[in-house]
């Protein structure tokens, strides 16, 4: 394992997420099959600049400063079953290495269920067992309330923060037209990008759906995180279940031991 550019973490995360998107990254981590002739990535850790800047303070105890959040952790099927938490690991300690002042990690874990536009599942949901079989019951930090997505013709959701740079013309916005025009939507005919992506949403390439709130966990990486989480709520860690009507597989009753 080591650092790796971030341009070919992306391009990895991109080609193997469910989701074929890569949020703003600081420091990716790649896991390297060591076979002749040569060694191939076939795993990476990105860690990402939170979406919500408050959500660190919130599930670690610490400033904002202090954290980053796991945005993508993606292994080949052809990695072994424990790969993922030996991965993490040894990704936490580079992130370490090569950000000192980090000193906590947060994560999510999505139970909704995605579909393509065939019909096929791509991907079943997850309540984060990877994440609690890391490091237990203290990193789990409960379920964020539902929320409403926009979904893609291939059944990806289109990020809530790249909308927000659609229609407000900030910074990294034309990156987010891009997306959606390679996907199929009509190019925009001029500078007004918010009644563009209106449009979508009215002409149904975009579809909202009422989506799951995801699972959150944090990871302390120092006495000092450590000792901030103990002043922090431990719900009891959520179990898979049946797909209930919500889109949800988070198993009931809710957080069952």
């Amino acid at each position: 394992m080591a650092e790796i550019p971030r341009r070919a973490a992306r391009d990895f995360v991109e080609a193997h997420h469910y989701l074929g998107s890569s949020p703003p990254c600081r420091v990716a981590v790649g896991l390297f099959r060591n076979a002749r002739p040569a060694s191939r990535l076939v795993g990476v850790a990105m860690f990402t600049v939170p979406v919500q800047a408050a959500a660190l303070p919130l599930h670690t105890g610490l400033p904002a400063s202090a954290g980053v959040e796991l945005g993508r952790l993606v292994l080949l099927d052809e990695v072994a079953s424990n790969g993922e938490t030996w991965m993490l690991r040894r990704a936490f300690a580079a992130l370490r290495a090569a950000r000192p002042a980090v000193e906590a990690v947060t994560a999510y874990s999505d139970p909704t269920p995605r579909f393509g536009p065939s019909g096929s599942q791509i991907h079943v949901g997850h309540v984060g067992h990877i994440y609690y079989a890391y490091a237990g019951p203290n990193s789990y930090r409960g379920q964020r309330p539902s929320r409403r997505v926009l979904m893609t013709p291939d059944g990806q959701v289109f990020p809530a923060r790249t909308i927000s740079k659609i229609r407000n013309g900030e910074r990294g916005a034309a990156g987010g037209v891009d997306a959606l025009v390679r996907k199929g939507a009509p190019p925009p005919k001029d500078h007004d990008l918010r009644g563009w992506f209106a449009g979508l949403a009215e002409s149904g390439f975009l579809t909202a759906r009422k989506a799951a709130g995801v699972h959150a966990y944090a990871f302390a990486l120092t006495r000092t995180a450590r000792r901030a989480a103990e002043a922090l709520p431990r719900p009891p860690r959520p179990v898979r279940g049946p797909l209930d009507p919500r889109g949800d597989i988070t198993g009931l009753p809710l957080f069952a031991r």
